[in-house]
This record gives C-alpha cells, sequence and structure tokens, in this order.
C-alpha cells in the first residue's frame, strides 16, 4: 500500500524540466504494516530505472517535502548523477527511523523490498529496474534479487559490498548470491581500504553468482581521498570525489546490458 505525501512539480523553463521532471515523496507500507517514505525521482521518458539500497543503517531521513537529513551515504548523495543519466530513481528510508543493520538479509526485508519495487514499477511502465546497493546496502539488494520472480528486474549492480564479519552482522554472502539469475555487476575503488569490504574479493563474489547469465567486474581508479573512517562514505569506499565517473559507468553497464 502506497499513498502521496508529498508532490514536487519543477517548473524550471523546457530545458531544465525535460532534465529533472517530478519529484515525489510517498509512504509505502511492507508486509510488516510499517509505513516508510520512499523518493521517487522521475524523468519524463526515462531510459531505465534503479532503486537505491543506501549503506550504513539505511537511515536517509526523508522529510514530506524531499528533504534528506542525512546526505552521507554514496548512493543518497549521488541520487541527482542517477537522474541526470535519465534514470528514475526509487530511494527508500526505513520505518521510524529504525537500523537495517542485521536484518537486510531477511524474507521481511525482501517482502518489504519488493513493495517499494511494485510501486516504482507502477510509476515507470516498462522501462528495466536494476536494484543498486551499497556497502551493507548490497546485501539487501542481493537479498530482494535473489528473492524475486523471473523478469521482475534487468540487473543487479553492488557497490562496495561486505565480504567480513563486522558489527552489523551480515555479509554479501548472506544476501543469497548463488540464488541470483539477473546480470550482475560488482563495483568496487581499488583504493579502498576498509577491512570489512577488500577490493580483491570481488573476484570471489563473482564465482557465487552461478546463476547469473553474467557477471562483471568494474573497478574504479579515479582518485578517492580519505576523509574519515575507512569505510565511511568520505573515503574510496564511499566513491568520495569519484561519484561522477562511478554513476556514468554503472549506467554505461546498464546501457549494454538493456541493449
Amino acid at each position: 500500500m502506497w499513498r502521496v505525501v508529498a508532490v514536487l512539480l519543477l517548473f524550471l523553463g523546457a530545458s531544465a524540466q525535460a532534465q529533472v521532471g517530478r519529484q515525489l515523496v510517498e509512504t509505502v507500507e511492507g508486509p510488516d504494516g510499517q509505513p516508510r517514505r520512499v523518493l521517487f525521482l522521475l524523468p519524463p521518458d526515462p531510459v531505465a530505472a534503479v532503486l537505491l539500497f543506501p549503506g550504513g543503517d539505511g537511515v536517509v531521513g526523508l522529510g514530506t517535502t524531499g528533504f534528506v537529513r542525512h546526505e552521507d551515504n554514496f548512493l543518497v548523495r549521488s541520487r541527482d548523477l542517477w537522474r541526470s543519466e535519465n534514470l528514475a530513481v526509487a530511494l527508500p528510508d526505513t520505518a521510524g527511523a529504525a537500523s537495517l543493520l542485521g536484518h537486510r538479509s531477511s524474507a521481511d526485508f525482501a517482502d518489504t523490498a519488493a513493495s517499494i519495487l511494485a510501486r516504482l514499477r507502477v510509476l515507470t511502465g516498462k522501462v528495466p529496474i536494476f536494484l543498486v546497493g551499497t556497502s551493507q546496502g548490497s546485501t539487501g539488494a542481493a537479498n530482494l534479487a535473489a528473492s524475486l520472480p523471473s523478469g521482475r528486474i534487468a540487473g543487479l549492480i553492488l557497490t562496495s559490498p561486505i565480504t567480513q564479519k563486522n558489527a552489523g552482522g551480515e555479509t554479501i554472502y548472506d544476501g543469497h548470491p548463488d540464488r541470483i539469475a539477473v546480470p550482475s555487476l560488482i563495483v568496487v575503488h581499488a583504493a579502498d581500504t576498509c577491512r570489512i569490504a577488500p577490493p580483491g574479493e570481488a573476484a570471489k563474489i563473482a564465482a557465487t553468482l552461478a546463476q547469473a547469465p553474467r557477471h562483471d567486474i568494474l573497478r574504479i581508479e579515479a582518485p578517492s581521498p580519505v576523509r574519515g573512517p575507512t569505510c565511511g562514505p568520505f573515503a574510496p569506499h564511499g566513491y568520495l570525489n569519484a561519484e561522477g565517473t562511478t554513476v556514468r559507468q554503472i549506467t554505461a553497464w546498464m546501457r549494454d546490458v538493456i541493449h
């Protein structure tokens, strides 16, 4: 179930409006009955759509007008870059600001994410939809991809996936990658020194995607400084200063998949 809590129509002139389109904030209820807000960025004629799974605790702090309180995460702060590639975007918050740490590999999480995916499908029609996760969020994206029937999504992108046990209690392997049967891309930054997400593990993750019709690895080489914890958003782990390059290269892979 969903309801619109805010609609922002941006009238910025013909050329700007063609790029920006609509912004919606809706409340989507999962099988648990708990409401969570979802930000939808909808270009007039998108070539594809992305459902984003932020990392960390997953809390975005999304207001009814589209204001985002917690901007740090790579996927949160790059949301307009995805839209600039003519992609529709869905960015969900958590219910009641509850942490998702330790819950992203659960059946309940997948069921709730599937409800958000269903709403994105209604809003975007028949365009291909990709799931994009980062860090801890990659586990959630993988879990949803593994649980969906054939044909629901066009592909899966896992950026900076967690492979080592950690305080959150989950790794990408808890997201059932062996059950994923859609084209999949593993993205790592070559300079990532996060101890629980070493870039060298990408090949091991790819080996578990035995059912995927294709699985590729993308290594980002663009300069990215460390301005905080190595596993945080302001480091190569979060593609700091490399957001544009990363989004463009992922989008190029997506276009190759759908064409």
